[in-house]
């Protein structure tokens, strides 16, 4: 419920910022992505009964919001980052994401276990957090080296990307054991869901002040 109110928060904001680029929409693109994934999920959940079948769904939505949500912001630190070594390792980490991702949709075709397709999404979303997380890393070397002339409390890329890496960071371990952690012990799976959902809502927290900065989103 939180994490729903900051991002109903969040998108106002966005569609009300001076900030006419393509940066911008590639966030509002993800802000209603991130509702979007949100809501199937629920309505998966209440409208059928049949559990494999909701599953299915929620694996789906899960998994294609990874592809937009990973596109978006790898896209955002080629820009940021902008080097040629930097473009490369996008580039590799962008085919080996969609390689992950059409393997999902392979075995969604061929009507592969639950348990094998959850495992599947898992590894995408783990994957996803831990390029993204890395790239977060190389940013903040770039600052080390090249830093900018304001502060960085007036810099929208620094809290785009202090709100995207801790969401990866924490992310990720959770993801990487996730259906192993789900068939062991539920409590404990809902607890760390939970924390999850808490750095998305804190990662929007970071969204919204970006668009509230005076500066371009990649400054």
């Amino acid at each position: 419920l939180l994490l729903v109110l900051m991002i109903a928060i969040s998108i106002p904001v966005q569609l009300n910022s001076n900030k006419k680029d393509l940066y911008r929409s590639l966030l509002i693109i993800y802000s209603f992505s991130f509702l979007a994934d949100i809501f199937i999920g629920g309505v998966a959940l209440l409208a059928f009964p049949d559990k494999f079948l909701r599953i299915k769904i929620q694996e789906i939505t899960n998994a294609s919001f990874a592809l937009i949500e990973f596109c978006i912001f790898v896209f955002y630190f080629h820009r940021l980052l902008f080097n040629r070594i930097a473009t490369s390792v996008i580039i590799i980490s962008y085919i080996i994401f969609l390689v992950f991702y059409l393997t999902f949709v392979n075995h969604t075709i061929i009507d592969s276990p639950i348990t094998f397709l959850s495992s599947l999404t898992d590894k995408i979303v783990s994957y996803e957090m831990v390029v993204l997380a890395l790239l977060s890393l190389s940013f903040y070397y770039k600052l080390l080296k090249d830093p900018i002339n304001n502060s960085l409390l007036e810099s929208p890329s620094f809290w785009i990307v202090t709100g995207l890496f801790f969401y990866c960071i924490v992310s990720a371990p959770f993801f990487t054991i996730g259906i192993q952690l789900l068939m062991s012990n539920v409590t404990l799976y809902s607890s760390l869901f939970a924390i999850h959902y808490l750095f998305a809502t804190i990662l929007f927290i970071s969204i919204t002040k970006a668009f509230l900065c005076r500066r371009s989103l990649i400054l």
